[in-house]
């Protein structure tokens, strides 16, 4: 990753002339720009919405930047969309509660591990069920179950690895409740679920650590949930 974003919208033209000047028929050329969903949110809203000319820069090609979860639900939703050609809201998370959700989510684990590899076949259901329904946590999980299976010289990805994996995961995002709101509001969620919520500051900031979780429903209304290994550390009593 480069030490800035110029550097790196820099780079990328320099790549695209390269391929340009050897390739021919080239239909369309498609760059995604991952991770910059991590920034933090005035990180975000300071790349893509106030100092956003070096991002279309960028010539010859379909740009995808994978942004911040603020930016296209918080309050600066309406300014992106009018300085972008195209804004697609991606649910941050599958619905792993219903059978929709939970058949695309097995469907997707499966294509990167195949099911003979775990000791079990609830094994896929439980790293579905730890992840929340979040693509990025179900695949950090697996991945970590695999690897942990590896040192311990198992045959396959086990039950102790992937709970071992799990405590984890649970432990790291303990970590980054920040702030007494937070916790607070964390508090509240966990005791009465189906209340609303003001989206202020501090409920953003949960959905942004991907401490909260919203589901779409059928009707398009949205579903706010803790992540489940939050609601375990709200059962342990931390």
């Amino acid at each position: 990753m480069q030490a800035n974003i110029g550097d790196l919208i820099s780079l990328i033209n320099k790549l695209l002339e390269e391929i340009l000047s050897k390739e021919e028929n080239i239909e369309k050329i498609i760059i995604v720009i991952d991770d910059t969903d991590k920034l933090q949110p005035q990180e975000s809203q300071n790349i893509f919405v106030e100092n956003n000319d070096s991002l279309r820069r960028i010539k010859n090609c379909v740009t995808a930047y994978i942004i911040t979860y603020d930016l296209i639900r918080g309050p600066w939703s309406s300014r992106v969309a009018d300085i972008f050609d195209q804004v697609i809201t991606i649910v941050p998370a599958i619905d792993y509660r219903t059978e929709k959700g939970k058949g695309l989510l097995t469907e997707i684990l499966e294509r990167r591990i195949p099911t003979e590899l775990f000791e079990d076949e609830e094994i896929c259901d439980t790293l579905i069920g730890y992840s929340g329904g979040i693509l990025r946590n179900m695949i950090d999980l697996a991945k970590s179950s695999c690897m942990r299976s590896i040192e311990n010289r198992e045959n396959k990805i086990s039950r102790a690895s992937v709970q071992f994996s799990k405590n984890v995961f649970k432990k790291n995002l303990e970590t980054t409740i920040s702030s007494d709101e937070e916790y607070e509001l964390i508090v509240k969620i966990h005791n009465e679920p189906n209340r609303f919520f003001v989206r202020n500051d501090t409920f953003r900031n949960l959905l942004y650590k991907k401490l909260l979780i919203e589901y779409i429903l059928d009707d398009g209304n949205s579903d706010y949930r803790l992540h489940p290994l939050v609601e375990e550390l709200m059962e342990e009593g931390i």
